[in-house]
């Protein structure tokens, strides 16, 4: 009986194993390569040429330059309760008396004429505007006059 041609596939369970953690991928184009992410090179699906490759000196230099944990996102200020006020009573005016998908224009204009006072920093768009209107009905029936 003749042999057997056997291809050697990437296997998932290499992405666990101490050396290849972080860096080893399956290659998109080729299931039977492995890819190095910190390199961006692809290589052959051998537990052995893998191995070699987490050793090499660019692959250990480029492993060390590459940022590791979670990206820090950007600080974002917390708004003031004035503000919150403000954008509450102006999605309450807005609901009562007009259109929620005028709110778009009526806050870009506000911004303009209000230069220089709390106005100029409001953020209060459509989908802000209506959120907050749906948000909190106690907190809004204080803003109500009937």
């Amino acid at each position: 009986m003749p042999k057997v041609s056997g291809s050697r596939g990437y296997r998932l369970d290499w992405e666990r194993e101490p050396w290849a953690i972080g860096w080893l991928t399956s290659y998109a184009e080729d299931q039977s390569k492995g890819y190095c992410k910190v390199c961006k090179s692809a290589m052959r699906a051998h537990a052995g040429d893998l191995q070699k490759h987490s050793a090499t000196s660019t692959h250990n230099n480029n492993m060390s330059a590459s940022p590791t944990g979670q990206q820090t996102l950007p600080f974002k200020p917390k708004m003031s309760e004035m503000q919150k006020d403000k954008d509450l009573r102006l999605a309450v005016f807005i609901a009562m008396h007009s259109a929620i998908q005028s709110s778009d224009h009526l806050c870009e204009i506000l911004k303009v004429v209000g230069e220089g006072s709390v106005l100029e920093n409001g953020k209060l768009h459509r989908t802000k505007c209506g959120n907050n209107c749906d948000f909190d009905a106690n907190h809004i029936r204080k803003f109500v006059l009937f």
